[in-house]
């Protein structure tokens, strides 16, 4: 009887049971009033009722949905305890590490140096490899990419308007290739980044106009009829001003006019990951663009283009590439190789593959290093940490007196937590703050040795922004988190009846043994990171011992293309030669020449040939890495031949 008297105590009035419950978390200072207030209304309401034993269930059910209100009120008053407590923790907080500058100052650039350079590299990584083009749905987007020999990502154009015109896989595909571009205005010209892009381009990604328009598709038809561009944001504001007049200005591209008709966006660079682009021209201007090329656009054999494609709802990457491939080895479609592909058996088939970020093969060769020094940096705020927790543990050793007062007259363990919880957050805060700008300073830094490409800049944007900032906020907190946690809870233990007495006894008690650890941690992790750098150090000396077959010091290469100026056959030859001769005038030249494509740059030159007396065996690939040279090449870059001679200025046409 005794039992089930208890249980039935337990489950009576269970409205008022939860309001018991829900006033856990109402501020301490207003909980008895916003309990008895809860309470006497609910006992209002179930004295008017009847009494609960006589209540029906729908009626119980009632007051106990009545009492649930009470949650949601309680939720209400925590900015009551914010105001009263966490304020009060901040501006204590503040006052503690103003009242010590010195500590404060050195954790404040322990964590500065640590986040900022967390945040530089990831600055990097995250526009290498992480970010998603700008663009509408980014995860529809697929590469396409063929197996042929060569360049695997280059088509031709007829390959791409067959792939484009008689697929029902993809929404669009849309065909890019990119180059430098001489751009005259009238006053003066530059040399600028920029695409020769399908008509569809800005309309498959899902990109809108920061001013004017994109391309129509009436200039996309006809070869040489519409000499429009785009202009890229970065220019618009660098070489225009920013001026809304720019549509239907005229510039000229490659000695070749063209009439402004729209700006992209300023966080749409162009769909080449690691570089900017400045300028946007149709397709259909190839002819004009690359004067040396004309009939591109109708030689199957001549592969220029890059495509990307957007799939159609409800079709997965495999059944688009499946599709595509039956398309690419139609007879004659197939993308740009050796013409014996099809007879060793070996078909051209596709590859889809993720386009979210465009094409990286660019910054390829930066994932790696750029992984490395993430690690790296991860190891440097570790010992960042450790260092800051062990002058955190020696702050709380210098405060027994305080910490054990405050314990003494009623504060608890919890409330001591909180407030040293409290002032490490401000010190990551702040450290936060100040890495901001070492990583802004770290991110030029990286950026000033970045290689350049040889045909391309290649530029990747390291500016700091919101994204940035949120993981520089982030890490922040957990590094304030993480650095702060251990020590606090062993400052809120101390024996603090032996500090009030003045005993001799330490206050720290088992903190002699946590900064032990803390200490043999830093260690251990710089040793890590020394070592690392040590096996750095060593595989650079051991690369810089590799002979290269040249002598690259002191080598310095200046890019033009007469193409781009409008200069004909005669007037390049002389200007070549004038040039040459004047620059080997120049003091401390020893040695001048002229080359098509520079040494270790990432451009190439394929193409066939015929060896005289020689006949190739069936399915053998008579295809070739070619180079353009002038005059002296192999003297001033320090090639030694081992039979015959170089070309000499007397080896003309």
């Amino acid at each position: 009887m005794a039992l089930l008297a208890r249980w039935k105590h337990l489950f009576a009035q269970p409205h008022l049971r939860l309001i018991a419950l829900v006033g856990v978390i109402v501020p301490r200072q207003l909980r008895a009033d916003w309990r008895q207030e809860w309470e006497t209304e609910l006992r209002y309401r179930e004295m008017l009722l009847a009494d609960w034993d006589r209540l029906d269930w729908r009626n119980k059910l009632d007051l106990v949905r009545r009492s649930t209100s009470a949650f949601w009120d309680a939720v209400w008053l925590q900015r009551k305890r914010l105001e009263a407590d966490v304020y009060q923790d901040l501006r204590y907080g503040a006052r503690m590490l103003l009242r010590h500058p010195g500590f404060t100052a050195v954790a404040v650039l322990t964590l500065a140096l640590g986040i900022g350079a967390n945040t530089a590299i990831f600055t990097l990584l995250d526009r290498v490899l992480i970010r998603t083009l700008p663009v509408g749905r980014p995860e529809q987007l697929v590469a396409l990419v063929s197996n042929a020999e060569g360049d695997p990502s280059i088509f031709s154009y007829p390959a791409y308007a067959n792939l484009r015109d008689n697929n029902d896989v993809l929404a669009g595909i849309v065909a890019y290739f990119q180059r430098t571009f001489s751009l005259t205005d009238g006053t003066h010209s530059e040399r600028v980044t920029g695409q020769i892009v399908s008509g569809n381009y800005f309309s498959v990604l899902g990109v809108q106009p920061a001013l004017g328009r994109f391309f129509l598709v009436d200039e996309d038809k006809t070869p040489g009829t519409h000499a429009v561009v785009v202009i890229g944001h970065g220019l618009w504001h660098r070489r225009f001003g920013a001026d809304p007049t720019v549509l239907g200005k005229t510039v000229t591209i490659n000695a070749y006019p063209y009439t402004v008709v729209g700006v992209a966006p300023s966080a749409f660079t162009g769909t080449t990951r690691g570089t900017v682009t400045d300028v946007y021209v149709p397709v259909m201007m190839q002819a004009q663009v690359q004067p040396g090329n004309r009939g591109a656009l109708s030689n199957p054999n001549f592969g220029f283009l890059r495509l990307i494609g957007r799939l159609k709802p409800n079709v997965s990457r495999e059944q688009a590439q499946a599709a595509l491939s039956i398309i690419a080895d139609e007879p004659g479609q197939s993308a740009p190789g050796p013409k014996d592909s099809k007879e060793r058996g070996e078909a051209a088939s596709l590859l889809l593959m993720d386009g979210s970020r465009g094409h990286t093969d660019r910054v390829r060769d930066l994932s790696l290093p750029l992984k490395l020094m993430m690690g790296v940096v991860g190891f440097v705020l570790l010992i960042a940490c450790a260092n800051v927790a062990n002058l955190l543990l020696a702050r709380a050793s210098a405060r027994r007196n305080e910490i054990a007062v405050r314990l003494a007259i009623g504060a608890s363990s919890f409330r001591i937590v909180r407030q040293l919880l409290t002032e490490s957050t401000i010190l990551a805060t702040i450290g936060g703050g100040a890495g901001l700008l070492f990583a802004s300073w770290f991110t030029g830094l990286l950026m000033g040795i970045q290689q350049q490409t040889a045909f391309v800049p290649r530029t990747v944007d390291g500016s700091l922004d919101a994204r940035t900032l949120a993981f520089t906020l982030g890490l922040s907190l957990v590094t304030g988190m993480v650095f702060s946690l251990v020590p606090a809870l062993q400052a809120s233990k101390p024996d603090f009846l032996a500090v009030l007495n003045r005993t001799t006894r330490s206050v720290a008690g088992g903190g002699r043994g946590l900064r032990s650890v803390l200490v043999v941690t830093q260690v251990a992790l710089s040793l890590v990171v020394l070592i690392g750098a040590a096996l750095c150090i060593r595989s650079l000396r051991a690369l810089q011992a590799i002979d290269p077959g040249l002598e690259p010091a002191k080598v310095v290469t200046a890019s033009f293309d007469l193409g781009q100026n409008g200069y004909d056959q005669p007037r390049g030859r002389q200007f070549i030669s004038t040039l040459s001769e004047r620059v080997a005038l120049l003091p401390g030249v020893e040695a001048v020449s002229l080359v098509n494509i520079v040494a270790f740059s990432d451009s190439f030159w394929i193409s066939g040939a015929t060896i005289e007396g020689y006949q190739p065996q069936p399915g053998e690939r008579m295809a070739f890495n070619f180079n353009a040279v002038g005059p002296d090449y192999f003297r001033t870059l320090g090639i030694p031949l081992r039979r015959g001679r170089e070309f000499t200025a007397q080896d003309g046409p």
